[in-house]
């Protein structure tokens, strides 16, 4: 069997050989790392208009490659003028700062083993990293050792509800079902996620306030 990586291989499939990548890989870095020394001459905020990054790019998808000096051109012209830079010293909004430098290059190695940890199984390596690694988050946050955490996204609001709705021994939902439950009452502050609103309707069946 040919390897995934041969050049025979490769050319069915538009992907590239193992020295480009390489090449390319430290193009690239060396942007990043210019453009991260410079993030102090952009507008935080992005000035464009609706509309206007879209009214940029071509109507149609390319028909052949382009190198990367010219995507990396496109980037400088196109992308940057739209970008909220979230990695500038004075932008405070939203979220704290998740690119550091390690995370940069960790997001390189996240992207070549390009995990998916649905199951154990799956990727037994990210399954028993991420326990670990939580376990000493909470030992560095001094929380009690009967705690067990794992990495979410937005989903982590539904089952942050979703357990609470649990605890309610009363309503036993996890063994007699929804269809008896009535309306329960979630209480949120004014700085609470937007979309929260709509989850605890849709999902959860309960009213929010």
């Amino acid at each position: 069997m040919r390897s995934l990586l041969d050049p025979v291989e490769l050319s069915k499939t538009g992907d590239m050989d193992t020295e480009t990548l390489r090449r390319y890989g430290h193009q690239i870095v060396d942007w990043i790392v210019g453009y991260l020394d410079g993030i102090g001459d952009y507008p935080v905020l992005s000035r464009v208009t609706p509309g206007d990054v879209q009214r940029r790019l071509p109507g149609q998808a390319p028909q052949r490659p382009e190198t990367m000096d010219a995507i990396l051109a496109d980037i400088h012209r196109l992308v940057i003028p739209g970008i909220t830079h979230w990695n500038a010293g004075s932008f405070m909004g939203y979220f704290g700062l998740t690119s550091s430098g390690p995370s940069i290059l960790a997001e390189m190695f996240d992207a070549t083993f390009n995990v998916t940890r649905m199951l154990w199984r799956t990727s037994p390596a990210a399954t028993e990293l991420e326990q670990v690694t939580l376990r000493w988050l909470r030992q560095m946050l001094g929380l009690p050792d009967s705690l067990f955490g794992m990495l979410h996204h937005n989903s982590a609001i539904l089952h942050a509800l979703v357990a609470a709705r649990e605890a309610l021994g009363s309503l036993q939902i996890s063994r007699l079902g929804m269809a008896d439950v009535g309306r329960s009452l979630v209480c949120v502050s004014m700085h609470r996620k937007r979309h929260m609103p709509r989850l605890i309707k849709r999902r959860l069946c309960w009213d929010w306030a």
